[in-house]
């Protein structure tokens, strides 16, 4: 009952955010979203929490655009780079979200992390999240170095929402494009807002699947956007066999686990090298739960993705 009394108050509290909702979003589906970045909030704290030993991050400004950067060690090596891109349905999430996971991505990689606090929808619709995460790769590109950053040797790592942006940037950028994607690792990632989840699964969860996919999606895309483009539905990329090595994360309580596994049939079916991890107990979204709850847990998956090869 607190449980739900607290939700009340988050609910209530939005509702009073919402006397002019982004045009074409309803008052009542606007109050929804805010409640869902309140009860976001509220469970991420603040992103000061304690860092693997020897981890440090600072969070600067590229622009317009905010970026978090974890670094594995305190010294001035420039190292290969790992660009975050958070999940949370295109309309929630941000540095906060994945700060633990951040941290032990650093750690057991020894890469440095970029987590990018890209714009959110429904106040900022496609594509002005591809073009955030763009500018901050084009920064890379230009001011990697100097900023102890390899441009030769970046990895993309989206979980969920952020797998669809990962995706589309990595099919967006040629292979001799600064900087160079050299890998790209997709946690349950949506790939196609006409792709049916539903396959094998219970009729309500069916239904229930369906209508929260296309509601995330309807708020992300301007009514006017193209749903069949690559940029949206990475699924159908014409430029399949110019992707780099990718690592596609399933997990079995999860209906968009078709989806990811139906992006990597189409890319090995290219020749593109493709590792396949799958998690059959966890949830969708635990790469973002785990942290808090077992960090020996979050290491042991950090390996498990990581040392996952790709292979053709």
């Amino acid at each position: 009952m607190n449980g739900l009394r607290r939700l009340h108050g988050w609910i209530r509290g939005a509702l009073r955010e919402t006397l002019d909702p982004p045009t074409g979003t309803a008052p009542s589906t606007y109050a929804l979203v805010l409640a869902l970045r309140r009860v976001g909030r509220a469970s991420n704290g603040s992103g000061n929490g304690s860092l693997p030993p020897g981890v440090t991050s600072r969070t600067r400004a590229v622009g317009p655009v905010t970026v978090r950067c974890y670094r594995p060690r305190a010294d001035d090596e420039t190292l290969p780079v790992t660009v975050f891109l958070h999940g949370g349905g295109w309309i929630s999430g941000g540095l906060d979200t994945n700060h633990d996971l951040c941290g032990c991505l650093a750690a057991e990689t020894g890469r440095a992390v970029v987590a990018v606090d890209y714009r959110l929808a429904p106040e900022h619709r496609y594509p002005a999240q591809l073009d955030d995460c763009d500018r901050v790769l084009d920064w890379l590109g230009r001011h990697g170095p100097a900023n102890g950053l390899d441009p030769d040797d970046v990895t993309l790592f989206g979980a969920s929402a952020g797998g669809t942006l990962a995706a589309a940037l990595a099919a967006d950028r040629n292979a001799d494009a600064t900087p160079a994607i050299r890998h790209q690792t997709l946690a349950y990632p949506p790939v196609d807002p006409a792709f049916d989840p539903r396959h094998g699964r219970p009729i309500p969860l069916r239904r229930l699947a369906r209508s929260i996919l296309d509601g995330l999606w309807n708020l992300y895309l301007p009514p006017e956007a193209d749903r069949s483009s690559p940029r949206v539905a990475p699924l159908r990329t014409t430029r399949v066999g110019a992707l780099p090595a990718t690592t596609v994360v399933t997990c079995g309580i999860d209906p968009l686990r078709v989806e990811g596994r139906a992006y990597a049939r189409r890319l090995a079916a290219a020749g593109v090298p493709v590792a396949r991890v799958a998690f059959p107990a966890y949830p969708h979204g635990f790469l973002t739960l785990l942290p808090r709850l077992d960090r020996e847990r979050t290491v042991a998956a950090v390996r498990r993705i990581h040392g996952a090869r790709p292979t053709r």
